[in-house]
Order: C-alpha cells, then sequence, then structure tokens
C-alpha cells in the first residue's frame, strides 16, 4: 500500500494528466473523432502507459527548470524519434472507462509552454506519413493558444521517414550552435539502431536522451535476429534471451559510448514491461539523476498499471476512499 504522501504524489500526477488529455481534446480543430487516431491497446490492457508518461513530464519539467537556471543563454531542442499518434486511449469495463491523455511530444509540448525557459524548437517524427500529418495538425491545434507559436519540424514531404537517418541529420543541423537538446527514444520495436545512437554522440555529446527499453522482445529477437543485432549492437546468444540480461547487455553497450544513466522500471502488475532509461554525458556531474534514483527505490518501487488503475478511479471520482464519504 502506498503511504499518504505518495497517493497525493500519484493522484495530483494523475490528475494533472487528465486535465491536460481533456485539454487537448477541447482544442479548436485538434484531430479527435477517429479513436484510430490514437495509440490505443485493449480493454483492461496498457494501465501500465501513463506511468511512463507522468515521470517523462516529470523530467521533462524539471530539465526545463535547470536549464533556466543554469544555462538561461542556451538553445534547447527537443527531439522526438518516434512519436505515433501524439495521443494514447486506454479503457476498461469493455470502453466504458476511458482514459485518453498526451503522448511524450504533445507533453513536452505543453510543459515547455508554461515554463520560464522552452524549447526552442520541436523535431518530431514517425515512420508513417498519416501519424506524421495529424501529429501537425495536432502541434498547431496546440499553437491557437499561444501569442508566440510553438516551432515544430515534422517532415511532410517524404512518404516514409526513417528515424535512423532522419535524427543524424537533426543532430548535424544543430552541432555547430550553443545549444542542448532532449531527445526521446521510444524503441517498442527495436527500429532505433544502436549505431545510430554512437553516431549521435559523435556529432553532438551535448544533449541528454530518454530511452524506452522494451523488456518483452524475446520474440522479436528470435523472429529477427538481423534486426536485434543491430539494435544491441552485437549478436545474441540463445542463452541471454531474458528481460535481466537484456537489459544488461544494453546499458552496457550505451556505457560504452561514454554515457552514464538511471534507470526506472515501469511495471505491467504482471511484470516489467518497459524501463525508461535516462542517459547523459559521463564527464558530468548530473546531480539531477538522482532525484530519478530516488523515484526508481520509492515512489514507482511498486506502481504497477494494476495500481495506477485504482489511484485514477479516485483521481477521477469513480470511487472514493473511506476518509471521503
Amino acid at each position: 500500500m502506498a503511504n499518504d504522501s505518495d497517493f497525493e504524489f500519484h493522484k495530483t500526477n494523475i490528475e494533472d494528466l487528465v486535465e491536460d488529455g481533456k485539454s487537448l481534446i477541447n482544442l479548436p480543430n485538434f484531430p479527435k473523432d477517429n479513436l484510430k487516431q490514437f495509440y490505443t491497446r485493449n480493454d483492461k490492457m496498457g494501465w501500465w502507459m501513463p506511468i511512463k508518461q507522468i515521470i517523462i513530464r516529470d523530467y521533462i519539467d524539471f530539465y526545463l527548470a535547470i536549464m533556466a537556471k543554469n544555462l538561461p543563454e542556451i538553445k534547447l531542442y527537443f527531439i522526438d524519434l518516434m512519436s505515433s499518434w501524439g495521443m494514447n486511449r486506454i479503457t476498461k469495463y469493455e470502453g466504458r472507462d476511458e482514459f485518453i491523455f498526451p503522448g511524450t511530444s504533445l507533453n513536452a509540448a505543453l510543459i515547455s509552454s508554461r515554463s520560464s525557459k522552452s524549447f526552442d524548437k520541436f523535431f518530431v517524427n514517425d515512420l508513417e506519413y498519416k501519424k506524421r500529418e495529424i501529429l501537425k495538425k495536432r502541434f498547431e491545434s496546440i499553437n491557437t493558444l499561444h501569442k508566440n507559436p510553438l516551432e515544430i519540424s515534422i517532415n511532410m514531404e517524404e512518404k516514409k521517414v526513417n528515424s535512423n537517418q532522419w535524427v543524424i541529420e537533426i543532430v548535424n543541423s544543430l552541432k555547430n550552435e550553443y545549444s542542448n537538446y532532449l531527445m526521446v527514444i521510444d524503441n517498442e520495436g527495436m527500429d532505433i539502431e544502436l549505431d545510430t545512437i554512437e553516431k549521435i554522440r559523435e556529432v553532438d555529446k551535448y544533449g541528454d536522451i530518454i530511452i524506452t527499453f522494451q523488456n518483452n522482445i524475446a520474440r522479436t529477437i528470435k523472429q529477427s535476429p538481423e534486426k536485434a543485432r543491430k539494435f544491441f549492437g552485437r549478436p545474441i546468444r540463445s542463452n541471454e534471451i531474458n528481460k535481466e540480461k537484456l537489459n544488461e547487455i544494453y546499458v552496457e553497450q550505451l556505457k560504452r559510448m561514454g554515457l552514464k544513466l538511471e534507470q526506472i522500471k515501469i511495471d505491467s502488475g504482471i511484470g516489467f514491461f518497459y524501463t525508461l532509461l535516462f542517459c547523459c554525458r559521463r564527464d558530468v556531474s548530473a546531480k539531477w539523476l538522482r532525484r530519478y534514483k530516488e523515484y526508481s527505490e520509492s515512489q514507482f518501487k511498486n506502481f504497477t498499471g494494476e495500481r495506477l488503475k485504482s489511484f485514477w478511479d479516485r483521481a477521477t471520482g469513480r470511487i472514493k476512499g473511506i476518509d471521503e464519504f
């Protein structure tokens, strides 16, 4: 059971995510009528997904606050390699309960717009043209709220845009600026190769990266050993195909590039579903990462997707605690 302070911590975060989802849906010209234009899981599934967004939102907010205090003059860029639709939808009770909430790139836009120091430009991509088209419309809708519109870069000239090539071009275009980037790699399909991350760091090491490492990838590795080799940067032997070992291999490969990192495991309730890896240069103190080490050991240690369901019920008034009757 969560203690009182943990309950308020999670309840507040969930309420904020709920409200941001509602505010986006109610924006003028915000695409919302086609449920296929949301990243959706089967009923009762995917309730660990908001946990990831809550943590990433916290990181972005903290990152911008640090930059505002320590490097107020530096340019900041947000780079999202695999944005999907930019909005998520999960349900329970055969769809009668519905939780719609923003994905990473739209969360970054919302938080940036509220911060004393914001991102100077958003670089956003997805392989699929339709998803980029909807993302563009959603960013344009967000911009109706602001006197100073967010500057967004989304490639609408090509049907398919491979993020491995796209991101190298983006980083190369920024390398001579006095700038820093926050990059997000949601690597669910093992699409972003390790070689891509190495090239990014060779071009410009002055940036921070959040990687979603999918723990349940054993089937993909067995079916696509060559894809796995590119993802991990080396072949994966049959005796290495388990969650803990695969995570260890990937983390060691990142450390080999000169990255230091902290991890937070996101648990569905029946096992770790994915791990968030917060990466930065080894040659900086990275005191801010202690915050995520503490989260891993405290607030999010036992906060599963199943527990989020009950917290969401409380946060949205569907059920009341004994102290609220």
